[in-house]
């Protein structure tokens, strides 16, 4: 049997291959064979959110990027080509604030940081209600703009935020019956994930069925993003608080980014696991 990644070795890896999962019969499979290693027993499982349990419509605003004049996402193919890709609502907010004179290198982080909400989270209904408010995402765009220097004109603005609208209103879960998956998992369940808090409201009204509050930890209300050590200790400390002598090791983190979810991870002391969507569609 595969051992579950473990610490040590190169990259962490301790030479074993990452454990890979394609869908969530797969995560119940694994944990019941983990059941039977050498390992302290597995008391939690950590979860990433998009393309892990839940997922967006990218190209919700094709129309509206091409309104704008904005060039589409390019990404670079496993063969080195480069390829065409939807551009998102946030990928269009930062060539905006480009094209204005805006400072965005440091974009990702803030879009992903600065949320409005306590750490604890409002209560579910409340964040499923300001999900679907203008406010919610025009907020959102004046503290980037704020950040970059720069103000974005009404009439981009009148695009952006239906356009992001859109895009949130389209979040749901992967797998069809993901809830009752995960309600049948033996374990404390726990989310962590990059989010900018449009998107994180939207996964908090998802996940209140099956996640407690304290342990959806989202970087836009507790101000780390994957892969910094102080999201995982964050995690680590809200599991403590249901399970006060929780070891690292006890924790499965599963994820679909090598590095956010598994070398960052792995290097905290949480037991990792790949989830590949792209296994479970050529099976």
């Amino acid at each position: 049997m595969t051992t579950l990644m473990g610490t040590g070795g190169n990259e962490g890896t301790g030479g074993k291959s990452l454990v890979t999962v394609s869908d969530l019969a797969g995560v119940a499979a694994l944990l019941e064979a983990a059941s039977d290693d050498s390992k302290p027993a597995i008391r939690a499982v950590c979860f990433d959110l998009f393309g892990t349990l839940l997922q967006y419509d990218e190209a919700a605003g094709s129309a509206a990027a091409e309104a704008l004049g904005l060039s589409p996402g390019r990404v670079t193919g496993r063969r080195g080509e480069e390829q065409r890709r939807a551009l998102t609502a946030s990928a269009a907010l930062a060539q905006c604030l480009q094209r204005a004179g805006g400072t965005t290198s440091d974009f990702a982080r803030v879009a992903m940081t600065s949320g409005s909400l306590p750490v604890e989270v409002e209560a579910k209904a409340e964040a499923e209600a300001k999900a679907e408010t203008k406010a919610v995402y025009a907020a959102y765009l004046d503290r980037l703009a704020d950040d970059a220097g720069v103000r974005l004109p009404d009439a981009e603005r009148a695009v952006l935020i239906p356009w992001l609208q859109r895009e949130v209103a389209s979040v749901g879960w992967i797998e069809p019956e993901t809830v009752s998956a995960l309600q049948r998992l033996p374990v404390a369940l726990a989310v962590c994930s990059n989010l900018a808090e449009p998107f994180a409201l939207a996964a908090a009204a998802l996940l209140q069925a099956v996640v407690p509050a304290r342990q959806q930890v989202m970087s836009c209300w507790v101000g780390a993003v994957k892969p910094a050590r102080a999201i995982y200790a964050v995690v680590l400390s809200r599991l403590r608080e249901v399970m006060p002598h929780l070891q690292p090791e006890q924790v499965l983190f599963i994820g679909d980014k090598t590095v956010e979810d598994a070398l960052g991870p792995l290097a905290f002391g949480f037991r990792v696991a790949w989830m590949r969507r792209s296994m479970r569609s050529r099976s």
